[in-house]
């Protein structure tokens, strides 16, 4: 076989439309707040930080501080003041870092996410207004859309 053929017979391999079971699930990274569960999309998790957040006077409420990820200062945003519970960081906090609009932004967690697969069939219209939210999964989990809650905030 020349090394077009092989190629070729690979792309005809990868070409192959995904199955359905793929295309009706949906990855999630899960995460709690109070007794709360929020997930977002596992495509904007870039990463989960356990180092300290640092704290700065005199910002909004819901910011949590700032954090240095690989020698950039990024913004972090406590999940726990944005969906009125008490403030979180805590000595086991982590920090989500999810893909903005705006670029990268961390979310204080006062717990480690966790990545779940949920059927796209399941997804369910919220019942609440909050901003944000774009569905409930399993009657428990708010599907959060991290752009439009961000410009809630604002």
């Amino acid at each position: 076989m020349t090394k077009a053929e092989l190629l070729r017979s690979r792309a005809e391999r990868l070409a192959v439309a995904p199955s359905t079971d793929a295309v009706q699930s949906l990855e999630l990274m899960v995460f709690s707040v109070g007794a709360a569960l929020y997930a977002v999309p596992l495509g904007i998790v870039r990463g989960v930080l356990t180092e300290a957040v640092t704290p700065v006077p005199g910002v909004q409420a819901w910011v949590a501080g700032f954090i240095n990820v690989r020698g950039e200062i990024k913004s972090v945003i406590d999940a726990a003041v944005v969906f009125e519970r008490t403030a979180s960081l805590t000595a086991s906090s982590c920090v989500l870092l999810l893909e903005t609009r705006h670029g990268v932004v961390g979310w204080l967690l006062s717990a480690l996410p966790q990545v779940q697969r949920a059927n796209r069939a399941d997804l369910q219209t919220p019942l609440s207004g909050l901003a944000g939210v774009t569905g409930v999964l399993l009657g428990t989990i708010a599907l959060l859309d991290i752009d439009k809650l961000l410009e809630s905030l604002s």
